[in-house]
């Protein structure tokens, strides 16, 4: 469920999302309206104990989420979107308790579910998206060819995925409006307006305008809410596309972290502290790994990306033990 502030000072407000602690199950459903078995997630709840959530806030915390999840395009099976829910929870679009019965699996019924074949779609989506927006910020006009073929004055975007495609025609010649925003044989303007759609589909479906209170508690402004976490993930996307922002994958862990001067340095390489130590401590042991093979301190500080001084400074403590205070 997605819960709302009712007092918010911008103009995207930060919502919170709750990520059940036990996360979720891969079950096998029904729908009422098919004979067909199909797989879907079912959080986890075990009745011996009080349900508990994480608290999270993806618009504030991970602003590049959209691209983690649009990630799943090449490796979308059961196992990984059980695995991006359980991180980061589901996306909130639900069928509904008398939609879907369970027939294999826990929890029993009833309980909603979200069917992996509505993330499949999703995932299909974003990544059209994504990769889209990285294209046009970067004017890859040598990778918009591959989708995007001029006929003319119409443009025709097309590409497959393997559970599916998408096929849009661009007639200007029909549209006053494309008329103004494309250029015949411009690559990247059609491909603003393809991803225009992809993005606008999104935001339609699983955002909302409210009119809420501002930091005073007493001016009202009106604000762009997600209704579920799909629709901050579009949001993100929407700011993606505006430009200004460029996106990393971190050194350690490979998540990706938005690069941006009010969210994060320019030259940062780890997605958290958390990262950074963890990576930190690799390349100690790796140093006393290499230092056992019989290489050099300076050999030593080439090959892991550090100075020698450092270097003999980690060879001069015994692995697992700290170094001592004067």
């Amino acid at each position: 469920m997605w819960y709302n502030r009712s007092v918010a000072s911008d103009d995207l407000i930060y919502t919170h999302w709750h990520v059940p602690e036990l996360g979720y199950a891969l079950v096998k459903v029904r729908r009422t309206d098919s004979d067909l078995d199909e797989w879907a997630l079912a959080e986890t709840l075990d009745r011996e104990k009080p349900r508990r959530v994480r608290v999270t806030h993806p618009l504030r915390d991970t602003p590049a989420l959209f691209k983690t999840f649009s990630d799943l395009a090449g490796r979308s099976d059961q196992e990984n979107v059980l695995a991006f829910a359980d991180r980061y929870g589901w996306l909130g679009v639900t069928e509904g308790y008398l939609d879907c019965r369970i027939i294999e699996g826990t929890p029993k019924n009833p309980a909603p579910v979200e069917l992996i074949h509505t993330w499949l779609d999703a995932i299909s989506d974003m990544r059209h998206a994504v990769d889209l927006i990285d294209a046009v910020n970067s004017d890859d006009c040598r990778t918009l060819k591959q989708w995007i073929t001029w006929h003319g004055a119409a443009a025709v975007y097309q590409r497959k995925f393997k559970w599916g495609s998408h096929i849009y025609r661009l007639e200007p010649e029909f549209d006053q409006w494309l008329r103004d925003v494309m250029k015949s044989g411009d690559m990247v303007s059609a491909a603003k307006v393809v991803a225009q759609k992809f993005i606008n589909q999104g935001l339609n479906r699983h955002t909302a305008t409210r009119l809420l209170f501002g930091d005073n508690r007493e001016a009202l402004r009106l604000h762009v809410v997600p209704k579920n976490l799909l629709g901050a993930m579009w949001i993100q996307a929407a700011q993606a596309a505006e430009g200004g922002r460029a996106f990393r994958r971190c050194e350690n862990c490979a998540t990706w972290y938005a690069v941006a001067p009010e969210l994060a340095r320019s030259d940062r390489i780890y997605c958290s502290r958390n990262c950074r130590f963890k990576a930190y401590r690799k390349r100690k042991d790796e140093a006393h790994r290499l230092r056992s093979k019989g290489m050099a301190p300076s050999a030593i500080a080439r090959a892991i990306g550090s100075d020698a001084a450092t270097v003999r400074g980690w060879l001069a403590i015994e692995p697992g033990r700290k170094r001592a205070r004067s």
